[in-house]
């Protein structure tokens, strides 16, 4: 009989969507080293979903606390527990690994707007938690480095103790060998476009047109109006969408870059895609980017549209995009869900279990 592994984490067990796919890769990479996956939801169920929007947010955590450790107890035994964010608290006999891609701190100190819409309180709760939960768990797995530095300054964690683990891709695209680089065609994708800095992306790219006509800009995601010259919107597509998921990836295939300079990018899954497809990306300066990018690619302040602008010009030169898109391919080579699950498991000391 297989070993059990239980993924705890909000959202609907299987969701591609949940957390930006990291608990469906994490269970891929888990099951394809023979372990037996268990999803256990945190979430509260519909009733008590509308009934908690008029909670406070330390009594939702609590509610998502107490439905885990319930679902805990039916998913036992396990040879160990990946608790996945903490907006809820895991108790249990088997060991933990905390699996996050930053910190409330950070977040604090970035002032993104989910987190300054809580209250104070809510937030030092919050802080405090994650605290424990770090002192809690047997190990505590990050996406990055930048994560880890979190872990280690701001909440003492042992650094002997933080394992930066990277995440995979939640889907694989191979590179195509009639890709045309010699017509610049940038691809940019984001659900929150002000976040992932699009109007910033739109400058750049129309003060790049007026030096090289003919270059091309894809959206993707939730787009803001767009009616530029050059500039094709495509929506949302939605991997769960066969026809949606089948044109994004035809994008990886006919685009020469990945454009995404966020203001901040904890780590940045879709940088690992790009690579995967032998895209080059123009990422941001401000969390785990660097990491997931690597020599395949610039890194740019977000806030400087010259710098991005500067990128982008590189970036449109065909030899210099094919040249980073194969760096970019041997860089990601590292950030496979299997080679995820192993550096998990090695955090935990089960890889003889898999066995």
């Amino acid at each position: 009989m297989n070993a059990s592994i239980a993924i705890a984490a909000r959202g609907e067990p299987g969701d591609r969507a949940n957390w930006s796919g990291t608990p469906n890769g994490l269970a891929g990479g888990l099951e394809e080293l023979g372990f037996d996956v268990r999803h256990v939801s945190a979430e509260l169920g519909p009733l008590l979903n509308r009934a908690g929007r008029f909670l406070r947010h330390e009594h939702r955590v609590a509610l998502r606390t107490s439905a885990l450790r319930l679902r805990l107890g039916r998913a036992r035994p396990v040879s160990g527990v990946v608790q996945i964010g903490t907006e809820f608290t895991v108790t249990s006999r088997s060991p933990v690994a905390t699996f996050e891609d930053s910190t409330v701190r950070q977040h604090v100190d970035l002032g993104t707007e989910w987190i300054m819409r809580l209250p104070r309180r809510s937030i030092d709760a919050w802080i405090e938690r994650q605290r424990r939960s770090y002192e809690d768990a047997s190990a505590c797995c990050v996406m990055s480095r930048w994560a880890a530095e979190s872990l280690i300054d701001d909440y003492g964690v042992p650094p002997d103790k933080v394992h930066v683990v990277g995440a995979g891709p939640n889907h694989v695209v191979e590179p195509s060998p009639a890709r045309d680089w010699s017509t610049p065609r940038f691809l940019f994708v984001g659900r929150e476009p002000q976040r992932k800095n699009l109007p910033r992306v739109l400058q750049a790219f129309s003060a790049l047109r007026h030096e090289l006509p003919d270059a091309r800009l894809d959206v993707v995601g939730g787009a803001l109006p767009v009616e530029s010259p050059g500039v094709t919107v495509h929506g949302l597509l939605r991997l769960s969408m066969p026809s949606e998921r089948a044109r994004l990836e035809q994008l990886l295939r006919e685009t020469t870059c990945l454009v995404m300079p966020s203001f901040y990018e904890p780590f940045g899954i879709a940088y690992v895609e790009a690579g995967r497809a032998g895209l080059p990306s123009i990422g941001t300066t401000v969390g785990g980017a660097p990491e997931a990018i690597g020599p395949g690619g610039r890194t740019v302040d977000p806030k400087n549209e010259a710098q991005l602008l500067s990128a982008m010009r590189e970036l449109a030169e065909g030899k210099t995009a094919a040249r980073l898109g194969n760096l970019a391919r041997e860089h990601v080579r590292q950030f496979t869900w299997r080679l995820v699950a192993e550096r998990v498991l090695s955090a935990l000391k089960l890889e003889e279990v898999s066995g």
